[in-house]
């Protein structure tokens, strides 16, 4: 299961530290564009998608699906 969330690019790092201390919840990937690419398994997507939504209800991520093109 595949979700993107675009987050400020000062950010990213705390993302990936934040998906860390769920051991085994996603693998994350980053372009520098700030739209994260989060790769899931099946059995583990309800709590990435809870993860998701509680870092939404704090104004630190958007979910961005399908994602968008970077802009220049």
């Amino acid at each position: 299961m595949l979700r993107h969330v675009r987050v400020a690019k000062a950010d990213v790092a705390w993302l990936r530290y934040t998906l860390e201390a769920h051991e085994g919840l996603a693998f994350m990937h980053s372009d520098g564009s700030g739209v994260v690419s989060l790769l899931t398994t099946y059995s583990q997507r309800e709590g990435l998608d809870a993860l998701i939504v509680d870092l939404q209800a704090e104004g630190l991520v958007t979910l961005v699906d399908p994602p968008e093109a970077p802009s220049f």
